[in-house]
């Protein structure tokens, strides 16, 4: 049962990190949708108690949470991209965290670390080929990952999918692993030969994101990267501390950072899209006045961020339903107030909880600050709800731990 539970997996994280090979499969066998049924179908099977477990329920609390405030608060609304906010739309925003704590659930229910182990090394590497066949399919279409962000229409979609280039949100996902890998970086019985690859590895991840042009995923897996390695966050404590100590730096030397990302802008990217929102980023921190939004002003990520806050501030419980689809979870509080946000705490809270029990207090820190780094990239940024970003962020970021049991 445990190795046909593996191969499930394996396959799952495929049709989300393996475009090459999936997306050239007949249907429905290409979309991740289609594993996401065999798991709900093999754990109603096989082990039908995982699907009443305290995790798993706090899915289902959202959905109950969604489904009323949308009959009686935001029956009307739209999201930051048009889209209508029902029922069909609450689904695919829990699909994703629904696939990946089920899939965690089950390898730490019955204890196969070994089995979830390789499981997240097949992630890796199929991370690794998409990063190769992405670099590839720039050679024929430089700005293939940007026209995905961007809505390319169905038949650009799937020849750059079948080509293997990987979108906006697999690489926003794998930004969030730089400090779990930077873990292992950091560990003193890891051999040089293996950290060595690691950093290959991390090599061929930063360059590909900076290659696919997405300014903010790079900025975080680079930043957050150097925290893992540089800082010591053996303590949960001293986790909080740095964090505290980071803002405060950011803070008080804001305009010399807004300076030195124009520097790179200027002299490692010239003329680029990623020289462009070196800029925006660098306004967000040099202006003075950046706290008052003009929706006629976009070259402010901040300004239009703070579009979100102000819907918020109309009516903090249920949401103004008015943001700017720019930045993920100040359009969730923004859209949906308190009401809507605290499903998402109580998921994020519950995992902590989970994970604490099962990972080393060394990891821990890392782990936690994986979650600061989805965390503070959705105060900036939006598109936060795609499998490969909810998968990594739920399944893969603590899943790395148990790499320590193949070793």
């Amino acid at each position: 049962m445990k190795k046909l539970f593996r191969l499930l997996a394996i396959l799952t994280l495929g049709s989300i990190y393996l475009p090459v090979v999936f997306s050239n499969l007949p249907s429905p066998f290409h979309t991740p949708t289609f594993y996401l049924a065999l798991w709900v179908m093999s754990i109603s099977i096989f082990y039908p108690k995982l699907l009443f477990v305290k995790s798993i329920l706090l899915v289902y609390l959202f959905v109950i949470i969604y489904f009323l405030s949308l009959e009686m608060f935001w029956g009307n609304r739209v999201d930051g991209v048009g889209n209508s906010i029902n029922m069909l739309w609450v689904v695919k925003q829990i699909s994703w965290p629904l696939l990946a704590i089920l899939m965690s659930t089950y390898f730490l229910t019955v204890t196969d670390y070994y089995g979830l182990g390789l499981v997240i090394i097949s992630s890796l590497l199929f991370i690794a080929i998409t990063s190769i066949t992405t670099n590839l399919g720039f050679i024929i279409y430089p700005n293939a990952t940007r026209m995905l962000a961007a809505g390319a229409g169905d038949e650009f979609t799937r020849i750059f999918l079948k080509m293997g280039i990987g979108g906006y949100g697999f690489f926003t996902g794998i930004a969030f692993l730089s400090p779990v890998l930077g873990y292992y970086l950091k560990l003193n019985n890891l051999s040089t030969k293996m950290k060595a690859s690691l950093i290959c590895y991390l090599a061929l991840i930063i360059y590909t994101i900076a290659k696919a042009q997405l300014t903010t995923a790079l900025i975080t897996s680079v930043l957050f990267l150097l925290t893992s390695i540089f800082v010591k966050t053996n303590k949960f404590q001293g986790f909080v501390f740095i964090s505290l100590i980071t803002l405060g730096i950011v803070f008080i030397f804001r305009s010399l950072i807004g300076d030195f990302l124009i520097f790179i802008g200027d002299n490692v990217f010239p003329e680029s899209l990623i020289d462009q929102k070196l800029t925006d980023i660098a306004m967000t921190f040099t202006r003075d006045n950046s706290f008052t939004y003009n929706v006629s002003d976009t070259s402010d990520r901040l300004r239009r961020s703070l579009m979100s806050f102000q819907s918020f501030l109309k009516n903090p419980l249920i949401g103004g339903g008015n943001v700017s689809g720019h930045a993920f979870w100040l359009d969730q509080l923004g859209q949906f107030g308190l009401l809507g946000i605290i499903p998402w705490v109580l998921i994020f809270k519950d995992q902590i909880r989970i994970y604490q029990k099962h990972l080393s207090s060394n990891y821990m820190s890392f782990y936690l600050l994986s979650i600061l780094a989805i965390i503070v990239f959705g105060l900036f940024k939006g598109g936060l709800g795609s499998a490969q970003v909810m998968v990594s962020v739920f399944f893969l970021v603590p899943g790395i731990y148990f790499l320590e049991f193949n070793s």
